[in-house]
């Protein structure tokens, strides 16, 4: 069972085949801005809502509702662009914000960079064969981490790790309606934080999450759904006099996502996400999160 996460990460849902980066960032999470198969470039803004109503769930399953929930601000402004006709590269920028008992703290996220290949290309689409794209992306840790925090956690905007991802999806047009598959996996290298009162290392376990989604087109508007798992192995900390272990973190995300196109170059997305609807959570806090997403093409 160690493997499986390694074969499985949290990805995010595309709005269909025409405009692939609004669905992907638009779902909440801040995830790969990557080109649909008309686009040279894009720039995205994406603004996220995002309360935890519930601060915690045990390894066996018991939900422990807080008195004030804490509520996240997500602000990410990604952009990708070609470099061949299958190569593409990307970056994301997010900045956060958490605020809970009347405090406030905000600053920058980890940024990430990648690149994608479209190992299945569509150009001559095939009513069958769908359109696939490989990706790889690196994590950088410049927002604080959990461990470095002075408010327990309130002011902390990133994970403190370097972070390598992997991962493929899979989505194909039929007229009106679309369809999504993505798989992928991550691994975070260990990291020692250093403290007045003690000295800790770190050391994650790979993750990841297995998704599936769908929508429907009527004109410029486009409305779609999507469920993805996702699995967190246990992180061991060590320090100079002892050594635990975490537990699986487990937990399922459903949206719904709505999506306008304004023009061929411009395009509004809306989602709502909840996490307490499906699943079987483990050691893990659950949210409900509501995004707008604003997204402009090049075309090719």
């Amino acid at each position: 069972m160690k493997i499986l996460p390694y074969l499985i990460i949290l990805t995010s849902f595309l709005l269909g085949q025409k405009l692939l980066a609004a669905g992907c960032c638009g779902g909440g999470n801040g995830g790969n801005a990557l080109l649909g198969s008309e686009q040279k470039s894009l720039l995205s803004w994406e603004l996220s809502r995002k309360e935890v109503i519930v601060s915690s769930v045990s390894g066996k399953g018991l939900w422990q509702k807080p008195s004030d929930p804490q509520k996240v601000t997500t602000q990410v402004l990604a952009y990708s662009m070609l470099i061949s006709d299958l190569w593409q590269m990307f970056v994301n920028f997010p900045v956060i914000q958490r605020e809970q008992n009347g405090k406030r703290f905000q600053n920058l996220g980890d940024v990430k960079v990648g690149a994608a290949y479209e190992f299945l290309p569509d150009w001559d689409y095939n009513p069958l064969r769908p359109r696939g794209l490989i990706y790889f992306g690196v994590s950088a840790p410049t927002g604080r981490a959990p461990q470095e925090s002075r408010e327990g956690g309130l002011d902390s905007t990133g994970t403190g790790f370097w972070d390598f991802a992997t991962g493929f999806q899979l989505n194909k047009s039929w007229v009106s309606f679309d369809a999504s598959f993505n798989l992928a996996a991550h691994q975070s290298l260990q990291r020692k934080f250093d403290s007045p009162e003690n000295s800790q290392t770190v050391i994650p376990g790979p993750g990841g999450s297995l998704s599936f989604g769908g929508g429907y087109t009527i004109g410029n508007h486009r409305i779609g759904s999507q469920l993805a798992q996702t699995i967190e192995s246990p992180q061991k900390i060590q320090t100079d006099q002892s050594s635990i272990e975490s537990g699986q973190e487990e937990y399922a995300t459903f949206s719904l996502n709505y999506s306008w196109s304004a023009s061929d170059t411009d395009q509004l997305a809306i989602a709502y996400s909840d996490q307490t609807l499906f699943g079987d959570p483990k050691n893990t806090s659950l949210s409900r999160a509501l995004s707008i997403n604003l997204v402009h093409f090049w075309n090719r």
